[in-house]
């Protein structure tokens, strides 16, 4: 049964390196192949659209063009930063659609939504049309599309670690919750096995930082100064309990992390996952952390029926991308065969 915001099928069209991509069955935690190119990156972003509320999709997909140092300002320029380069050129003078289907159920129950952009003219549309008086400009291509510094989209990109958001979301939603704290404390522990603490230090007024206390250590030390591994673990636990409930992408998973934490690092993440009911798509290509996906899923059997790898595989005639999902036993057979994965 999955959870009630957990996506058990999704499709798009149109979207950046997919003219289609359909992916069924999905599970709770999924774990993204295929070969570099092939648009592991491109699925996690299109994963961004939000169904309950189309401008939070805008918002999203805003986010995560700052986080590439691109911008765009309106609702037009952003989907036409996320449009596939074929359609457009093929299509220049006509109204180019991505649509969105969805379901959270059985497959019958899906949903579909499209987003509608003139290449020539500008103008942009949103079907069904949205009558919600929180929406009534959901149509209007002219409208700014702000983001306030604290916004955040569910997506990690394989570049980001440590940055001053950290600091907002920690205070905000972890520092006084006990048992939030608590849990993200002992998840670090795999890799800062004296960590007892975690502060936050306001000697720089303008700037204030994360600081680990460790019962081996006088002092604290800053969280940026540990290194890749502990702030990317650190940014994954409490981005898992921001969006608790709802769905959290994640590329390259692998980044920063040494092939010897790499079994709890999953073990951690997918025990935060599970309390905190959110579904997991992340991105690897690295055999390793396939090998360590599954030996951490042998040790949290209980979680096997819920995870999922899908592989994304470039039709050799037509260049389409097919995505292929499998559940655990098939991954733990394949492996144990020697048989490529990735």
């Amino acid at each position: 049964m999955a959870g009630e915001n957990h996506l058990t099928y999704f499709k798009v069209e149109n979207f950046k390196r997919f003219k289609e991509l359909e992916v069924k069955d999905i599970g709770q935690f999924n774990l993204v192949l295929g070969d570099n190119n092939v648009g592991k990156t491109s699925f996690l972003e299109a994963l961004l659209f939000e169904s309950w509320y189309s401008d939070w999709s805008f918002l999203n997909f805003k986010w995560a063009l700052i986080q590439k140092n691109a911008d765009a300002s309106y609702k037009g320029d952003v989907m036409y930063a996320y449009l596939n380069r074929e359609q457009v050129g093929k299509y220049s003078e006509e109204l180019i659609k991505y649509r969105f289907e969805f379901a959270s159920g059985d497959f019958d129950d899906r949903k579909g939504k499209d987003f509608q952009i003139n290449v020539s003219g500008g103008g942009f549309v949103v079907e069904p049309p949205i009558t919600s008086p929180l929406l009534q400009y959901e149509s209007d291509a002219s409208k700014r599309l702000e983001l306030s510094p604290d916004f955040k989209a569910p997506l990690i990109p394989f570049s980001l670690a440590y940055k001053d958001d950290l600091v907002y979301q920690y205070s905000k939603d972890i520092q006084e919750d006990k048992y939030s704290k608590n849990a993200l404390i002992n998840g670090l522990k795999i890799i800062v096995p004296s960590i007892n603490d975690i502060e936050v230090s306001l000697k720089q007024k303008d700037s204030p930082s994360l600081l680990i206390k460790r019962s081996d250590y006088r002092f604290s030390m800053p969280l940026v100064s540990f290194g890749d591994g502990v702030n990317k673990l650190f940014r994954i636990l409490c981005d898992i309990i921001w969006f608790r409930g709802k769905r959290l992408m994640i590329d390259e998973i692998d980044t920063g992390i040494h092939y010897s934490r790499m079994k709890d690092f999953w073990e951690t993440i997918l025990l935060a996952a599970k309390e905190n009911d959110v579904q997991l798509f992340a991105s690897t290509h690295n055999l390793e952390c396939i090998k360590y996906f599954k030996e951490a899923l042998e040790e949290l059997s209980d979680l096997q029926d819920k995870a999922r790898t899908i592989t994304l595989v470039e039709h050799l005639q037509t260049k389409d991308i097919l995505a292929h999902t499998n559940h655990f036993d098939v991954l733990e057979s394949e492996l144990a065969l020697g048989n490529e994965v990735r």
